[in-house]
């Protein structure tokens, strides 16, 4: 979302923690800075920064080898200027 204030456009970024715990792990696999997370075909996704680079891990929802996933809002950012 972007927004006028004060002559500048500022843009509000979400950014999430995903929590991803498989059936095998005694711990969850935990994302910072998640950009989206979502389900695409046959597979849950979730798309993160990681030194500058833009990634995407995919768990298979067919094998059900998910146990629970958890999407948390982390951060609202509204210093980006654009």
């Amino acid at each position: 979302m972007v927004m006028n204030v004060g002559g500048y456009q500022l843009r509000k970024e979400v950014k999430m923690k995903v929590l991803v715990h498989l059936k095998e792990t005694s711990q969850p696999i935990i994302y910072e800075d998640v950009i989206n997370a979502y389900q695409k075909g046959d597979f849950y996704c979730v798309m993160y920064m990681k030194d500058d680079k833009r990634i995407e891990d995919k768990f298979s929802i067919r094998d059900k080898n998910i146990f629970m996933c958890r999407e948390i809002e982390t951060k609202f950012d509204l210093d980006k200027r654009y």
